[in-house]
């Protein structure tokens, strides 16, 4: 619940910015532990990031947050790109005790700001 509020809070703060990358696993929490084993801690992960992705439906910036994610019942560490309301795109790794991710693959655009959350501090 809290980072999720901080989340949202940082994008609403940095509202001029076209993304906003935050750290891996940021709506949960790292280390996790043993906590991503239960399936409805599994599915308030999933609940709380689709509910930002609803709150992103205006014209702020993007942002790319690490959670956990349940598919084809496989549990992955995800790298979720919320824009417009919407997870627009995603990627998996398996979710392992060295937990590493690629980034979707995200066209480039020329002339943008990023901003990128890393822990409790902001980098522009």
């Amino acid at each position: 619940e809290g980072n999720a509020k901080r989340i949202l809070e940082v994008r609403n703060e940095y509202f001029e910015a076209d993304l906003i990358i935050f750290s891996e696993l940021v709506l949960i929490g790292y280390p996790p532990e043993d906590l991503v084993l239960k399936p409805s801690f599994q599915r308030d992960a999933m609940d709380k990031a689709l509910e930002i992705a609803r709150q992103t439906h205006d014209r702020g910036p993007a942002i790319l947050i690490g959670s956990l994610w349940v598919e084809g019942g496989k549990l992955y560490n995800s790298s979720l790109f919320i824009e417009k309301g919407n997870i627009s795109a995603s990627k998996y790794s398996f979710l392992t005790s060295r937990i590493r991710f690629a980034l979707p693959s995200i066209s480039p655009t020329v002339g943008f700001m990023v901003a990128m959350a890393i822990f409790s501090a902001l980098a522009i």
